[in-house]
């Protein structure tokens, strides 16, 4: 019994611990990392948060925002290396996302790029923007 309830006590100062982004996770089915740059960003592991193929390599101060139960996903980043012309190409941008966060841009530009796999992109105040629905 007293196993028992030091495991109940456990498990409530663990959630208490994590804080808001858990709660956040829970309610909303989304969560969301940053990293100083491309590199600080996990290449395995969690692949809600392995960068996206077109997103270059220098990419600094890279925001990622995911649906845990569905595709949904937005990028923020800032590069001085242009989009890769084999994973993307000049496209209209058409739809919203289904996530917003904080850092995303109020409005979306009609001119962008399609990504693969299935990203549209666009570049706002030297910020570049990606989403997939």
């Amino acid at each position: 019994m007293k196993r028992a309830l030091a495991l109940t006590a456990a498990a409530v100062i663990a959630v208490s611990l994590s804080g808001c982004s858990f709660i956040e996770e829970i309610a909303t089915h989304e969560k969301e990392l940053s990293y100083d740059s491309w590199a600080d960003a996990p290449k395995r592991g969690d692949l809600a948060f392995v960068p996206a193929d077109f997103i270059p390599n220098d990419a600094t101060d890279l925001h990622i925002r995911t649906q845990t139960d569905s595709t949904g996903k937005l990028y923020a980043f800032e590069s001085e290396t242009p989009l890769d012309t084999e994973l993307c190409s000049p496209a209209v941008i058409s739809g919203t996302p289904t996530l917003d966060a904080e850092w995303w841009p109020d409005e979306i530009p009609t001119d962008g790029y399609l990504c693969a796999p299935d990203f549209q992109v666009f570049e706002v105040d030297g910020v570049t923007y990606g989403f997939r629905v």
